[in-house]
């Protein structure tokens, strides 16, 4: 993905976290949302969950995702109970069902984005035809063994095979 791009920056950030700080981070960021909806339930903050979902749809999978998404679902709707006179349970059922629904669609929807973008990268990294890593990821691989090896004082060897005639048995 391209790093200049927002959208690019921030999936680069993502996939620095570990998933106990994208968990902390989500269950955070859903505690302020929720906080905020019950402190002024008139305001509407239901839609900041969607960032939330997202994120954990992208950061933590799928499964994540849905958990996030339901979970958001109900917290969208506890303001509105509080707020005014008890609904009919008929509309409440339906309120939570289309808080769900529009939710774990969204999960849903990023968590198959990140499908696609994992193996996207995972082919932009490799030969089609041999499986192998391409030239420039083996570079960059190399470079960084290089360089831990030099950190840490180890030895390190790189064995290259140059077969004669490998492309006729391979084709």
């Amino acid at each position: 993905m391209n790093s200049h791009l927002p959208v690019g920056r921030l999936a680069g950030f993502l996939e620095t976290l570990s998933r106990e700080t994208t968990w902390l981070a989500i269950v955070i960021a859903t505690g302020i949302v929720a906080a905020l909806d019950h402190a002024a339930p008139a305001v509407g903050f239901a839609p900041l969950y969607m960032p939330i979902i997202c994120g954990a749809a992208w950061g933590l999978g799928a499964g994540e995702g849905y958990f996030v998404a339901v979970t958001a679902a109900f917290l969208a709707v506890l303001p509105g109970l509080q707020a005014g006179p008890p609904a009919q349970t008929e509309i409440l059922a339906l309120r939570v069902a289309i808080g769900i629904g529009a939710f774990l669609f969204l999960a849903a929807t990023i968590a198959s984005f990140r499908r696609s973008y994992d193996r996207e990268l995972f082919h932009a990294h490799r030969d089609r035809m041999t499986g192998t890593l391409n030239k420039e990821v083996f570079q960059k691989r190399c470079a960084n063994a290089i360089r831990d090896a030099a950190h840490t004082g180890q030895a390190l060897l790189l064995a290259i095979l140059d077969l004669d005639d490998f492309k006729a048995v391979n084709n």
